[in-house]
């Protein structure tokens, strides 16, 4: 199970970086393809809504302005934990800045894997808004959570996560020190 998250985190780090951009980004989907793809997110397999919301964050740009606010309430409301995560990686793909409020109540999803992801998303859109949540996700009893938190906190470099952080320099995981230090 560690090892998937520390698989997941190097994707999403992967996925950030400057040469996954848009311009390296897979091509754009046809409108037949969008069309599938959204009916497909918006039904009843949630095998097939994280599918699409995968294939949509990555390849719909275009249709940010339809995709967000259903992105949102899935990150929000969905019963799958699989479907939240990749709502919540799409709405990071897709920098959905007005997503920020959703993705810091993922913060505090039940399942880690979804914490991670909104924590990864933050990454990507640095805000201010979401530094007490990540705060409180510093004391995730998950490594990669509190990794994935402190990452999060290095980028937005506000000045009221400097004493949590400071207190990170002694967590149990190398990863996790090693992040503080970077943050």
């Amino acid at each position: 199970m560690k090892l998937a998250y520390y698989v997941l985190a190097l994707l999403l780090v992967l996925a950030a970086t400057p040469a996954a951009g848009p311009a390296a980004a897979q091509a754009e989907l046809s409108a037949e393809e969008y069309q599938a793809a959204f009916a497909a997110l918006t039904g009843t397999d949630a095998t097939a809504r994280a599918t699409s919301a995968e294939t949509l964050g990555r390849r719909a740009a275009s249709h940010r302005t339809d995709l967000v606010p259903v992105l949102r309430r899935l990150v929000r409301e969905d019963p799958q934990w699989e479907v939240r995560a990749s709502a919540g990686r799409a709405l990071g793909r897709l920098a959905a800045r007005d997503a920020v409020p959703d993705l810091v109540r993922a913060l505090r999803d039940p399942v880690v894997d979804v914490r991670v992801v909104a924590a990864a998303a933050i990454w990507r859109l640095p805000d201010p808004a979401a530094v007490p949540a990540l705060i409180e996700l510093l004391a995730d009893t998950d490594a990669s959570a509190r990794q994935w938190a402190t990452l999060a906190l290095g980028v937005i470099r506000d000045t009221r996560a400097v004493t949590a952080l400071s207190g990170m320099l002694h967590d149990p995981e190398s990863s996790v020190r090693v992040d503080v230090v970077r943050s």
